[in-house]
C-alpha cells in the first residue's frame, strides 16, 4: 500500500501538469501552434539537458558494465511486445493507418516522457541512468520501426532517423562520464536546471496536444477502451509473470515494469498528422490510456516494487 500511495502521488502530480496544458489550449492563454514550439524544446534542449546531467557523472566503465545485461532483457520485451501487436492489432483497427498505430502502440509505451518522470520522482537520478540504458532497444525501435508503422509505410527507414538530439546527447554525455572531462559549473548547473524543466513541460504537452481534439469523439471509440486495459493491465502482467517465472533479477523486473506499463505518448498523435494521417485514433488512445494509467500504474508499479 505504501508503494501504490507513493507512485499514486506522483502520478497525480505528473497529471496536475496534463491538465494545467489542457485549460493552457482550451482557455487561448497560449496560441494555437504552441505545441510544435514545446515539443522543439524538448526533443532539442530538455531531453539532452536530462541525458547528458545523467552519463555525465554515472556513465562509468564499472556502471556500463553493469547495465550492458539489461539490454538483452530489454529486447526480449520488445520483442514479445512486437509480437503480440504485430497479432493484435488487425483484429481491431478499422484501417490500415489504425493497424501500424495499434501495432506501435501496443509494442511501446511512453516509456520516455513519463517514464523518465516516473523513475527519477519515485527511484531517483542513479536508477534513470540505468533505466535510460535499459530503454535503448526501445528508443531504435521507435526511430526506425516504429516511425514506418506510425506513417503506414509513408516515411521509409534510413539510417538519418537514428541520428537524433536523443542519441546524440546520449553519445556527449557518455564521452564525459567515460573521460572524466569536468564541465565548468556555469555550464553543468544549465544542464541541471534544464534537465529538470523536462518532466513538467513534457506532461504540459501532453494536456495541449490533447485538448485540440473532440472529447466526443476520442471517448466514442469503443476498441480503444479494449486494447487500452490490453496495453495497460494484461500485456504488462503477462511480462511480470514470465519475468517471475524466469527469475529475473528484481532490479530488470522494476526497470522492465517501468518501461512497459507506462499509458500511450504523444508519438500516435505527432507521426501520423505530419504524414497526413488520421490521428484521432492516437489522440483517443492517448486521452483513455492516461485516465486509465492513473490506477493501474500504481498497482503494477506497486506491486513490483514489493516483490
Amino acid at each position: 500500500m505504501r508503494f501504490f500511495a507513493t507512485t499514486l502521488n506522483q502520478m497525480m502530480l505528473l497529471f496536475i501538469f496534463i491538465i494545467i496544458g489542457f485549460m493552457l489550449n482550451r482557455s487561448g492563454i497560449i496560441a494555437n501552434g504552441a505545441d510544435i514550439v514545446i515539443s522543439r524544446l524538448e526533443n532539442f534542449v530538455f531531453v539532452p539537458a536530462l541525458v547528458i546531467n545523467s552519463f555525465q557523472t554515472r556513465c562509468t566503465v564499472e556502471n556500463l558494465s553493469k547495465s550492458a545485461g539489461s539490454l538483452v532483457y530489454s529486447l526480449l520485451i520488445l520483442g514479445f511486445s512486437v509480437i503480440i501487436g504485430f497479432w493484435l492489432a488487425p483484429r481491431f483497427a478499422h484501417s490500415k493507418e489504425e493497424i501500424g498505430i495499434f501495432r506501435y502502440s501496443m509494442a511501446v509505451t511512453n516509456f520516455g516522457f513519463m517514464g523518465n518522470s516516473l523513475v527519477m520522482g519515485l527511484l531517483g537520478e542513479d536508477a534513470l541512468f540505468n533505466y535510460l540504458i535499459f530503454c535503448l532497444p526501445m528508443n531504435l525501435f521507435i526511430y526506425s520501426v516504429g516511425v514506418i508503422w506510425l506513417t503506414a509505410g509513408k516515411r521509409k527507414f534510413n539510417l538519418g532517423m537514428l541520428v537524433n538530439p536523443m542519441f546524440i546527447s546520449l553519445i556527449i554525455g557518455a564521452v564525459l562520464g567515460l573521460t572524466g572531462c569536468p564541465l565548468p559549473s556555469f555550464l553543468s548547473n544549465s544542464i541541471s536546471s534544464a534537465a529538470a524543466c523536462y518532466s513538467p513541460l513534457a506532461m504540459i504537452l501532453t494536456g495541449y496536444v490533447i485538448a485540440k481534439f473532440d472529447f466526443k469523439m476520442l471517448f466514442s471509440k469503443k476498441n480503444i477502451y479494449v486494447l487500452s486495459v490490453l496495453r495497460l493491465l494484461i500485456l504488462p502482467v503477462i511480462i511480470l509473470v514470465i519475468m517471475n517465472l524466469f527469475n529475473v533479477p528484481s532490479e530488470i523486473k522494476v526497470l522492465g515494469m517501468f518501461a512497459s506499463a507506462m499509458p500511450l505518448g504523444l508519438n500516435t498523435i505527432v507521426f501520423p498528422a505530419a504524414y497526413g494521417g488520421d490521428e484521432t485514433s492516437g489522440a483517443s488512445m492517448a486521452l483513455i490510456s492516461n485516465i486509465m494509467g492513473i490506477i493501474t500504474v500504481p498497482i503494477l508499479l506497486g506491486v513490483v516494487l514489493n516483490l
